[in-house]
């Protein structure tokens, strides 16, 4: 047999294409539910529909309910029986109300031109605000005070133990209702009418002070704004005088004027300049302009210097080039030439020379303008910020002086309307004796009793399934952890070890043996078969049952016809050798380990036959003389590792639990899989979630989680993933109550 362990890579690979680790097709019955995710590395993975987390959320609830329906039940027994106190404890409340109408409109102190013009809808809601704001101090300790005088004026000699009110503006009317409660169905009516009386009253008196203050307040108004109007004329006199604006508006017109004047002696000598510039121009053109100065004496040049050309010219038709007289006139030529150039050359420096001239004129005028605008420019700066301020003093006098008009026009419209009451209350409606009470309601009461004492159980609970770290249902395996539950191993009562260990060899059909059956079957499926070739049986903890499955995996994969070797490699705890004591004086595991340079020979000596056909076990003792540290992690590991794995079709290393040694560790990459026991309410998440964490780490193939001392009958937590149908349960093994399980 060749070495079937799976590397990292291919264990990845081999995790991604494998639905919920080599189950049947999604969504397809497999130990009695259905799968509708996939294990990518270890980690499941939802459907992602929303129809699926819609059905997990509902199956979760509904699990949580089925295992902790009597917190729940003692929860809503718990709030019906406090409601129910609370009902018969409570005092009964009455409550009746009586009905005025409150009109608010404007007072005649108002009247008169308006600055806005209001629609109904906005004198609606003024009179709306008014009367809500009256509601506010109604509803005071004051009013309270005088509705108690007012009820001792009329000899109630209960006046003190009068009910509070509270008024509330009816929605769209000038009605507003005043309710009251009380123990007493007799005094709250008598509140109730009280509060209705007291509040006309007090709207009386509220009218007429609020009539006497706005005539004092408009007197007050008066001298205040005449004499706001006396001072704002004076501060217009003193910012005037004091700024001196007559004297900075004469020398903003004098610079103006400068300005003005300089702009146009500017014009005129650009004006000058452009015809300098022509007439400087037209001589450098070669044309002499009649008032160009010595133009007489430039013209008489150039003619004589054209008249000794013109004789040159004559002798050079009587006489060669070089005779005397040709000669002559060639010298005359150039001295009346450069006589004719002299000329125009003194009227060129005379044009340009007046030409510069004025250039500098228009320039030295240029900073004269610019020096008056910059002078004229900061006086228009300075009256302009004297002008705001100025005009700003203007408009409140003007505003002073409006005002003080208006309040004088009103003076005596405030005069005559001081008796005008701009409130009214009405009576519409008494308050009536109340017949039955509106506190406590009974229906109201036991249901919120019921409601809270749920709340608290369902509260309770999920604290409970939070903090319960206990390993008690299929979802905490599969979903929380994310791993895949390869089989569930039955509850036995009243069963040792040995007779758990063997059960897949002597109890025929019965659920035990069905199960390790049912588990060999997935093991040995095309899809698993080149990976379970060698199994390593682990746990998380002591007393889980990590020997009697790897046993009773043996027994079944021997009985398949397979040739099975079963190894106890828990070199400090053996328990192997106690299951099967029909071995006797055979070596020890750890006796061939702690060799040298043990040969293939020392490792046949190991193999011990059992009762069951196909079945070999290795033995392991505890020795004290050495320690099983000294040999874990050695080549001779892994020589007897390709041994077992070359000379037997199925290899079982029944090894200690991962966490308290690193035993586990050592040989699960050399393994093709890796299967971890836990016990249902016995291992915990956590211990089975750093496992499955560090056999990912260390690139071993684990292929799921086998799940031992599993009660299926109503207390049990995994009925909803249990493959055995309950018509199969035998009731000798399978109880509800407590008792000791499948032990290690």
């Amino acid at each position: 047999m060749t070495d079937t362990t799976p590397t990292p890579e291919s264990t990845g690979r081999e995790r991604e294409r494998t639905p919920r680790g080599g189950a049947p097709p999604y969504d397809t019955p497999y130990y009695g539910a259905g799968y509708g995710g996939a294990y990518y590395g270890g980690a499941y993975q939802g459907s992602g529909s929303p129809h699926h987390h819609l059905a997990t959320t509902i199956r979760h609830g509904v699990d949580l309910v089925r295992r902790r329906w009597l917190t729940l039940l003692l929860g809503a027994l718990f709030g019906l029986c406090l409601g129910g106190y609370l009902l018969w404890t409570s005092t009964k409340v009455y409550e009746t109300s009586s009905l005025i109408e409150m009109h608010a409109r404007r007072p005649r102190i108002l009247s008169g031109e308006g600055a806005i013009l209001e629609d109904r809808a906005s004198q609606w809601n003024a009179s709306a605000s008014i009367i809500n704001t009256r509601l506010e101090k109604l509803g005071g300790v004051g009013t309270y005070e005088r509705v108690i005088q007012h009820l001792k004026g009329q000899g109630d000699s209960q006046a003190e133990n009068t009910a509070p009110a509270a008024f509330k503006l009816i929605k769209d009317s000038y009605l507003v209702r005043i309710t009251c409660r009380h123990n007493d169905p007799e005094r709250v009516a008598v509140s109730a009418n009280a509060f209705a009386e007291v509040t006309q009253l007090l709207a009386f008196e509220e009218n007429k002070i609020d009539s006497d203050n706005a005539v004092a307040w408009m007197e007050t108004q008066a001298a205040t704004q005449k004499k706001a109007l006396e001072d704002a004329g004076k501060a217009l006199v003193d910012f005037r005088s004091r700024n001196k604006l007559d004297i900075l508006e004469s020398k903003k017109e004098t610079a103006a004027d400068k300005v003005l004047a300089l702009n146009q002696e500017l014009v005129a000598i650009r004006s000058q300049e452009v015809q300098a510039k022509d007439f400087y121009a037209a001589i450098e053109a070669g044309t002499l302009p009649p008032a160009t100065p010595g133009a007489d004496i430039c013209e008489q040049r150039i003619a004589e210097w054209r008249a000794a050309r013109t004789a040159r010219d004559a002798l050079l038709v009587k006489y060669r080039a070089g005779h005397p007289k040709i000669l002559a006139a060639v010298e005359a030529i150039a001295v009346r030439r450069a006589e004719a150039k002299k000329a125009v050359d003194q009227a060129r420096a005379a044009a340009r020379s007046r030409l510069d001239l004025l250039g500098e004129q228009a320039g030295s005028i240029e900073i004269e303008v610019e020096k008056a605008r910059a002078q004229s420019a900061e006086f228009d700066l300075q009256l302009l910020n004297m002008n705001v301020e100025f005009e700003s003093l203007e408009r409140a006098k003007a505003s002073a002086e409006i005002t003080y008009t208006g309040i004088l026009r009103r003076i005596e419209d405030a005069r005559r309307s001081a008796d005008e009451n701009t409130t009214t209350v009405k009576i519409v409606e008494k308050a009536l004796i109340p017949k039955f009470p509106v506190y406590p309601k009974v229906g109201m009461m036991l249901t919120l009793g019921l409601l809270l004492g749920l709340g608290c159980g369902v509260g309770v609970s999920f604290l409970r399934e939070v903090f319960d770290d206990l390993i008690g249902s299929s979802r905490d395996i599969e979903e929380t952890l994310g791993l895949r539950i390869l089989g569930l191993v039955p509850y036995r009562k009243d069963a040792v070890r040995k007779e758990l260990a063997k059960a897949s060899m002597r109890e025929g059909s019965h659920v035990i043996t069905e199960a390790f059956a049912t588990m060999r079957g997935l093991l040995c499926s095309p899809q698993y078969r080149e990976k379970t070739t060698s199994l390593l049986i682990t746990g998380t903890a002591p007393a889980e049952g990590k020997t009697v499955i790897a046993c009773n995996l043996a027994i079944t994969f021997a009985r398949s016809g397979l040739k099975t070797l079963l190894v106890d490699f828990d070199l400090r705890r053996p328990r192997i050798e106690r299951i099967f004591s029909e071995i006797t004086d055979a070596e020890a595991l750890l006796d061939i380990l702690k060799m040298e340079k043990p040969d293939i020979a020392d490792f046949c000596r190991l193999p011990c036959s059992t009762e069951c056909n196909n079945l070999d076990v290795i033995i392991s003792r505890a020795d004290h003389s050495s320690t099983p540290a000294e040999v874990m992690g050695t080549p001779v590991i892994q020589h007897f590792m390709r041994w077992a794995k070359e000379t037997y079709d199925q290899v079982i290393f029944d090894c200690p639990p991962h966490g308290l040694l690193g035993d586990a560790g050592v040989l699960a990459s050399q393994v093709g899989g890796v299967i971890v026991v836990c016990r249902a309410n016995k291992s915990r998440r956590h211990s089975l979630r750093q496992a499955a964490q560090y056999f990912g780490d260390i690139g071993a193939n684990l292929l799921g989680v086998v799940v031992n001392a599993v009660k299926f009958g109503t207390g049990g937590y995994f009925n909803s993933s249990s493959y055995y149908h309950n018509d199969y349960y035998q009731p000798k093994y399978y109880v509800p109550e407590e008792a000791p399980g499948v032990g290690e």
